[in-house]
């Protein structure tokens, strides 16, 4: 057995996505592969390859990424062990086989692109083990059938090049522009995050192909003949994928916990103590929050154009002591506003009459309906004051929200819809924002990375109703000083269940690194006084949650913010694999 050691592991991934010339179709996927798959081999619970020695290259043209390529393997030390990793197009010409570019034409596969030949040579010529997989329509094409007995011959007396590709030399490999990532990566990055129940510690090449195999057929079973995944293959041709030992196996870690001396115990497999449910809300051990899921579980995005928001043609009015508490509310922002402190503006907002869920026609995605009428943010202040004792020393809490539904609690009560966000960097960091202290709610506390309240002011230009994916692009600029182009996915509708106030989740996979990101908050965030420091957490389920359950932030998370994260990680890495991540994060803070 060869089993590779994570320090010894230089990983080169290349993709691409996007092209030039329209005769070649996009795939969104690839890039997303290799952000995912950078992640999983960093992670310390699969592999934990040092960062610095993983190096992703987005193929633009043909010189530069072969230079790019040549600059990691010209510096390999012998014993080092290389994993190339491509995804994008296959293409012929005249007989060879090309790896496509951005700047690659389909009819001229030859320029611009990078020729499978040049490319294997450099590889084979690095004098280090190696394992290459290859995501790309006629893939196997990359090893000449016609010198393959030479190469094997080749590695009996030198390193040991394992290849393993997505399918045959006349298959197309499946890359669906709606999904997250192509077909064979996505199956590779489940195994992975998964692993395979029974096996030992760590997985060899072999264990890996089998399950990925074994996926694809299940995902296979039932589709049209065009819509089979291809079965990958492996060109190694001797029982190199049998000896090479990899990452370590999700399912065999997910039986056994660390104790503070280092020591393993077993414990018994267990879901995490979380629950998202009307009825008790959201829990992760010690860490607890008030969330209701109304629709959406984080896997399955729904889509912005089954969103449908209606402003009815009502005020909300308060009565009574409520029109008392108002009052005193805008006399004492006035009184502020005068003396030159600072002070509340009466943002005219939104109240929530009503949501509806239901599916589409084939039942695959929620299709939300919100009807909403006009209110303000003094109204919701007052409606906010939920223990407040009333003349007769009952609270709103006690007289609206004790013992109802979300769906009973009446609409003036409801004065607060907002949409938080997490924002995921292109170099895999979470962004969580600390509010500031003196925002009027939930102080001081982490929070989501944009975290922005419709506004009938700034959300209904024209009179049109808002749009909650355009409420959330506004949120973007305002609090992070973002205008660019990123992946917005809404992954569910909420009632904060204590504190009466609604909203909606999404997840913004950005096309900038953290680095980047922070230099362009540092000039370009008009809110500036929303929120006073910003943390990136790598964004791995084992690193988001130490973050949140470390003891010195433990207690100081706002509501909203936990089932935000979670959801985003379970839209990224599958529920299973956060299941697990924090049933053992779970264990280890008892």
């Amino acid at each position: 057995m060869l089993e590779v050691e994570a320090r010894r592991v230089r990983a080169i991934l290349v993709y691409a996505s996007d092209y030039e010339n329209p005769g070649l179709e996009r795939i969104p996927g690839a890039r997303f592969n290799v952000e995912r798959l950078r992640a999983a081999l960093s992670a310390p619970e699969l592999w934990g390859v040092p960062e610095e020695r993983v190096t992703v290259i987005e193929a633009t043209d043909s010189n530069d990424t072969l230079n790019a390529i040549a600059d990691v393997v010209e510096n390999l030390e012998v014993d080092d062990f290389l994993l190339f990793y491509y995804a994008g197009h296959g293409l012929l010409d005249d007989g060879d086989y090309y790896l496509a570019t951005r700047r690659s034409r389909p009819d001229r596969a030859a320029f611009g692109s990078l020729q499978g030949k040049q490319l294997r040579s450099l590889i084979d010529g690095a004098g280090t083990d190696a394992l290459s997989i290859i995501d790309a329509c006629y893939s196997a094409r990359i090893v000449d059938m016609g010198d393959q007995a030479q190469r094997f011959a080749e590695q009996i007396r030198g390193p040991r090049i394992s290849t393993w590709v997505a399918c045959g030399g006349s298959e197309s490999a499946k890359a669906p522009l709606e999904a997250e990532h192509t077909a064979f990566t996505g199956a590779l990055l489940h195994v992975l995050y998964e692993g395979i129940a029974g096996a030992e510690e760590r997985l060899t090449v072999a264990q890996l192909q089998r399950a990925v195999k074994a996926r694809i057929t299940r995902l296979n079973a039932g589709r049209r003949k065009d819509e089979l995944i291809p079965m990958p293959r492996s060109l190694s041709g001797t029982d190199l994928d049998e000896e090479l030992v990899l990452v370590r196996n999700r399912a065999h870690v997910a039986t056994s916990s660390v104790n503070v001396d280092g020591a393993a115990d077993s414990i018994t497999p267990v879901l995490p103590e979380l629950v998202v449910s009307h009825e008790d809300g959201f829990r992760i051990g010690p860490l607890s929050s008030p969330i209701s899921i109304i629709d959406g579980d984080g896997a399955h995005p729904i889509l912005e154009s089954n969103v449908t928001v209606t402003v009815l043609d009502r005020q909300i009015q308060l009565t009574g002591e409520l029109a008392a508490w108002r009052a005193e509310i805008a006399e004492e922002q006035d009184r502020k506003r005068a003396a030159g402190e600072n002070a509340f503006w009466n943002n005219p907002r939104y109240a929530v009459e009503r949501v509806v869920v239901d599916r589409d026609d084939e039942e695959r995605y929620s299709r939300i309906q919100l009807q909403l009428s006009r209110s303000d943010y003094y109204n919701f202040r007052a409606t906010q004051r939920l223990d407040t004792p009333l003349r007769d020393g009952t609270t709103l809490r006690s007289r609206f929200l004790d013992g109802r539904h979300h769906d009973d609690v009446p609409a003036f009560m409801r004065n607060s819809f907002g949409v938080n966000v997490a924002v995921v960097t292109s170099d895999s960091r979470v962004v969580i924002a600390r509010r500031a202290g003196t925002i009027g709610s939930q102080p001081g506390l982490w929070n989501s990375s944009v975290n922005e309240g419709l506004s009938r002011s700034l959300d209904a230009v024209g009179r049109r109703e808002p749009n909650l994916f355009d409420v959330v692009r506004r949120g973007m600029r305002e609090e992070l000083g973002v205008f660019g182009d990123y992946d917005l996915r809404m992954l569910a509708v909420f009632v904060d269940t204590r504190n009466c106030q609604w909203g909606a989740y999404f997840v913004a996979y950005m096309d900038v690194d953290w680095s980047t990101l922070s230099q362009i908050m540092s000039r370009d965030i008009q809110d500036r006084f929303e929120n006073t420091e910003f943390k990136a957490v790598p964004f791995t389920p084992e690193s988001v949650l130490a973050f949140m359950l470390d003891q010195r932030q433990r207690d100081q998370w706002t509501t909203i913010a936990p089932p935000l994260f979670y959801l985003a990680l379970v839209n990224r890495y599958g529920v299973g694999a956060v299941g697990r991540a924090f049933a053992t994060a779970v264990a280890r803070t008892a």
